[in-house]
């Protein structure tokens, strides 16, 4: 893994704990947006390591 990769491995799992904190705090809302980042965040991990294989991005 490189910088890139280690720092979006950090972010979606800074993300994920937070998230499980709001859960525990009722705050739906913040809980909701946490996740829409986790998951914004996971494709771009998938496809920047697509992007490193050599294999085409497929928007």
């Amino acid at each position: 893994m490189d910088e890139f990769e280690i720092w979006l491995v950090g972010r979606i799992k800074k993300l994920e704990r937070q998230k499980m904190i709001y859960l525990a705090s009722k705050r739906l809302d913040l809980a909701f947006r946490s996740q829409c980042h986790v998951t914004a965040l996971r494709q771009a991990l998938y496809r920047y390591r697509e992007f490193k294989r050599g294999g085409r991005i497929i928007e």
